[in-house]
């Protein structure tokens, strides 16, 4: 078949700036997985209310090392979750990075 012949153009290679531009192109749908994101976030942020004090050597609320040991399990647990999910919300894009309008809602999360 013919250029001419082709029901619809064949797409250009993108150039350096056609890269730049779409730097946090979608893989896959992101809805469900910004649902089951923010769903997990809040369930760790309420295990952060069993918190003792705040981890001396990090400062985080999130270091498992502020927790008791009942409180611990549930941090860690909540904590796994999250960072799963996270994960997968970052491998919907095709930079692997979350846009800065999301990067805020669904933060980093560390701990010693």
């Amino acid at each position: 078949m013919s250029d001419s012949q082709r029901p619809y153009p064949l797409p250009s290679p993108p150039t350096s700036i056609e890269e730049d531009n779409e730097q946090h192109t979608l893989r896959e749908d992101p809805a469900p997985l910004l649902a089951k994101a923010s769903r997990a976030y809040q369930v760790l942020l309420k295990a952060t209310k069993n918190i003792e004090e705040k981890c001396s050597d990090c400062n985080s609320k999130f270091c498992l090392n502020a927790y008791s040991p009942a409180g611990r399990r549930k941090m860690k647990s909540a904590k796994d979750l999250y960072q799963k999910i996270r994960s997968r919300l970052r491998d919907a894009y095709e930079s692997r990075e979350l846009p800065d309008s999301l990067a805020g809602q669904y933060p980093e999360v560390g701990g010693c």
